[in-house]
């Protein structure tokens, strides 16, 4: 039974079958899903790794500052 023989069946709701995935179109689905996968972790992992060289760069800005300031307090006294 189809929907146009049910009696309160809406005549705007039209289902298209679509035929079954081949074997290629399934292999290419999944290398597409594996290939946004690994965008992702690219991704997460420049993010991880800039977000460590500006913590680094920072504590060296920090540290060059604070070691210029002790050798200047030294040399003025």
């Amino acid at each position: 039974m189809t929907d146009e023989d049910q009696p309160n069946a809406d005549p705007r709701r039209q289902y298209t079958r679509e035929p079954p995935l081949t074997d290629e179109e399934i292999r290419e689905t999944r290398d597409m899903l594996l290939a946004d996968k690994r965008m992702k972790w690219l991704f997460a992992a420049v993010r991880r790794i800039a977000v460590w060289v500006a913590a680094g760069v920072g504590a060296l800005v920090v540290t060059w500052d604070a070691l210029v300031k002790m050798l200047r307090h030294i040399a003025g006294s």
